[in-house]
């Protein structure tokens, strides 16, 4: 799931020269963006934003690098079971 969502990240970044930032998310990928000039989209499905659990992915991104976030099992963010895209060394983790 969440390798399509990076095969769509930098399928957008071809034409955007840059991944969406946080405050565009992964929304971008779905809808075009004012800030985006070049937007060749939709890159995914609406459907496809969201974890195996039903919970909207989380996705924080400075344009240069991204990351995406599942809240886990217990559908909540910011707790143990959450999963991250590229997979955080266990420094980054505490």
């Amino acid at each position: 799931l969440m390798t399509n969502i990076k095969q769509a990240l930098d399928l957008y970044k071809v034409y955007a020269n840059k991944y969406p930032t946080s405050s565009e998310g992964l929304a971008a990928l779905v809808e075009k963006p004012s800030s985006a000039k070049r937007w060749r989209g939709p890159y995914a499905e609406k459907s496809q934003l969201k974890d195996v659990w039903g919970t909207e992915l989380g996705y924080e991104s400075d344009g240069r690098k991204f990351e995406i976030i599942s809240a886990g099992k217990d559908k909540e963010f910011e707790t143990a079971d959450d999963l991250f895209f590229p997979e955080r060394e266990a420094s980054e983790e505490e």
